[in-house]
């Protein structure tokens, strides 16, 4: 991998972007602050266990063109918030597992966003929930557990699979509705997660 200093990365396709693969050797940093361009070329993924279980990181900071956050990538880290731009598409299998100080998530995206699976699960720290995106597009137990999280703003359509909200026991937004087009949810996807109505 190749590195600036700071940052250790790759070249993505066709020699264009770059993906960030992690912190160069003996660097800490609490505040993480991701930059748009490394070497004139876009940053547009966050490499799969970029930053796994780096205690240190207490804050990130994403640029827009961040389109990719890859699997394990902020898993066990400190991080108390995170906020996305406007491009991202893809966050990854656990990327933000057992992020225990993870307090409120805002997922900014002009396109369809796909949460895969686990990707915050065990986040019980989590009181809000923000998705201004198209759609959302949640992998299995996505978020298993967050059994904090309330939400605030959701896309109309929610496309789930088994087990998204499992354990997620106060998911209900402010009139105590969902607040999203339920299509074919089933109590698979909400076991133990209790509502006023629907």
């Amino acid at each position: 991998a190749y590195n600036n200093g700071v940052f250790t990365y790759d070249w993505g396709v066709n020699d264009s972007q770059i993906t960030i693969t992690g912190l160069v050797s003996g660097q800490s940093i609490t505040d993480l602050d991701i930059p748009e361009f490394i070497d004139g070329k876009f940053v547009t993924k966050i490499g799969d266990n970029a930053f796994k279980d780096n205690t240190s990181i207490t804050s990130v900071t994403l640029p827009d063109t961040i389109q990719e956050i890859g699997a394990w990538a902020f898993s066990g880290t400190s991080i108390t918030s995170l906020t996305t731009g406007s491009r991202c598409r893809h966050i990854g299998e656990r990327a933000f597992y057992n992020c225990t100080q993870l307090q409120s998530v805002t997922i900014n995206s002009e396109n369809d966003i796909t949460i895969d699976t686990l990707a915050f699960c065990a986040d019980r720290a989590i009181q809000s929930l923000n998705v201004k995106a198209k759609r959302m597009i949640c992998g299995d137990n996505a978020f298993q557990d967050c059994s904090s999280m309330v939400f605030q703003t959701l896309p109309g359509t929610l496309n789930a699979s088994s087990g998204v909200f499992v354990g997620c026991s106060k998911l209900i937004d402010e009139h105590g509705t969902l607040p999203f087009t339920t299509g074919s949810l089933n109590n698979a996807q909400f076991n133990m997660a209790s509502w006023d109505k629907i």
